[in-house]
């Protein structure tokens, strides 16, 4: 059974409470829940990276304050290794989500200064955080089909691109539980966080590689994180570490369906009308997925998928 679906475009999620606690999970600066920071003077001038004072200045309107004090920035300058030393960073823009009280950040773009065991290294970056993405596999008489979505993508000039569901984290830590929200939101079909696999886990969890490892925050939906128990894991996938922090927690969800059901998701439209969504649903043979979508999500969630299969480990 498909089991509880939304209405096909659904209303704006419930309001936050209060404002302050919107600033704070949006990584806001402390001391305002609006778009600037309420300080009388510049409160960003410095920061500190690795114990290290280092000079903060920025372009006209770029609120130094808000990047420099986002969860997004203190994660990223946090997990610095010991050969990197930034001298100077430069914030030549912030872009906020949403409407006064209730904004959230959205993406930072600054260049730093930086070495690397000494030498300069490009020090460009486009900040955003992390995401989230479900590779959706639904069974229907012994055949495979993924689920994808068709929206509008501005930035490459698509009106219609085809990709696995999606959403950027709200800052909570909460992976699987934000992935579900995205599912429901973007295809009405409403899951349990425990019933998602993450395969970006399975994947690299406990592997060592030379790569960026992290402690996870604590998912209080999910009960103790891996950090918690002393174990450091991979964040996710980076879809283009050459210019932006953005990681992509992997997860996978599978369902029954019978061909009715199946054929009633390819007309339904979802969307979360306050970010002015309007998403087409697709149902796709599974095997056809990597021809079907250049979507990097996509095809990485496919190879995870079927490479994690074959060793049973799904």
């Amino acid at each position: 059974m498909l089991g509880r679906v939304r209405s096909p475009v659904l209303a704006a999620r419930p309001a936050v409470a209060a404002a302050a606690t919107a600033a704070a999970t949006a990584g806001l600066c402390a001391a305002s829940s609006t778009a600037s920071c309420a300080h009388p003077k510049p409160c960003a001038t410095e920061t500190t990276i690795r114990g290290k004072q280092v000079p903060v200045s920025s372009e006209p309107g770029a609120d130094a304050c808000v990047a420099t004090r986002s969860v997004v920035f203190r994660n990223w300058a946090d997990s610095l290794p010991e050969n990197v030393d930034v001298e100077s960073v430069h914030v030549q823009s912030v872009d906020l989500f949403g409407k006064p009280p209730k904004q959230r950040l959205g993406f930072v773009k600054f260049s730093a200064s930086v070495k690397v065991d000494g030498h300069p290294a490009p020090g460009i970056v486009f900040m955003r955080g992390g995401a989230v993405c479900v590779l959706m596999v639904l069974e229907s008489e012994g055949q495979e089909y993924a689920l994808v979505t068709r929206q509008p993508r501005l930035p490459i000039a698509s009106s219609g691109f085809d990709e696995i569901p999606a959403g950027m984290l709200d800052g909570s830590g909460a992976f699987a539980g934000t992935a579900a929200k995205e599912l429901e939101e973007e295809t009405g079909i409403v899951v349990d966080a425990s019933q998602l696999v993450d395969l970006t886990h399975l994947a690299y969890g406990a592997t060592p590689r030379s790569r960026v490892l992290r402690p996870l925050h604590k998912d209080a939906s999910e009960g103790e994180s891996d950090a918690a128990a002393g174990e450091a894991i991979c964040e996710g996938i980076y879809p283009s570490p050459g210019a932006c922090d953005e990681f992509l927690r992997v997860f996978l969800f599978r369902k029954r369906m019978s061909k009715a059901e199946l054929a009633d998701l390819q007309s339904r439209i979802y969307g979360a009308t306050h970010e002015a969504e309007r998403i087409a649903l697709r149902v796709v043979p599974l095997g056809e997925l990597w021809r079907w979508t250049p979507d990097c999500k996509s095809l990485s969630a496919l190879m995870l998928y079927e490479k994690l299969r074959e060793a049973g480990s799904v």
